[in-house]
């Protein structure tokens, strides 16, 4: 199997997931599509899930053919595939494996444990981006969230995450 990875329009996620998986059922019963969700912690302590990666949707297929495209950027919401619509590239080497293991935590990501100081690097040692390391943006103790700089499927990107645990990462500053 090969994932890929398509924009579509921000807040429009899982309209389009259905709306994918509805077009393609027929025709290609290995399409899978996916949209990852994270979980947060209102400042009362309430939790409630928001989308990871606003924008994109991840899709499953062995291999992807002319039609699967055409359908797909038929769809009301898409915008574009990763790298281009004329340059399709599957998820290769980490965002792959990054990709692969939020798979295997389900498209509802539970809470990562953090180890992390303000202004140092940070290990996330547990959940679904266990692994990753990224340095500190900004620190919310009040609300328990963690801003955090994140390289995963191949660029750099903005988490705000939820922290249980607070310890500094072995190799310390940056």
């Amino acid at each position: 199997m090969k994932y890929y990875c398509m924009m579509v329009r921000t807040g429009e996620e899982e309209r389009f997931k259905q709306s994918a998986l509805e077009e393609l059922r027929g025709g290609f019963p290995q399409f899978s599509a996916y949209v990852f969700r994270k979980k947060m912690r209102t400042n009362k302590g309430l939790f409630f899930e928001q989308t990871m990666f606003p924008g994109y949707i991840f899709c499953g297929l062995p291999r992807l053919e002319a039609e699967v495209v055409s359908r797909l950027k038929a769809l009301r919401g898409f915008c574009r595939f990763l790298m281009s619509n004329t340059d399709i590239r599957p998820l290769a080497g980490e965002s792959l494996s990054v990709f692969e293991n939020f798979l295997r935590c389900g498209e509802s990501l539970g809470l990562s444990r953090l180890k992390f100081e303000p202004g140092r690097r940070i290990v996330v040692i547990d959940g679904p981006l266990k692994g990753l390391e990224g340095n500190v943006i900004a620190v919310n103790k009040r609300q328990r969230r963690v801003t955090v700089r994140l390289d995963m499927m191949g660029c750099v990107s903005k988490v705000d995450m939820c922290y249980e645990d607070v310890t500094e990462a072995e190799d310390g500053k940056e």
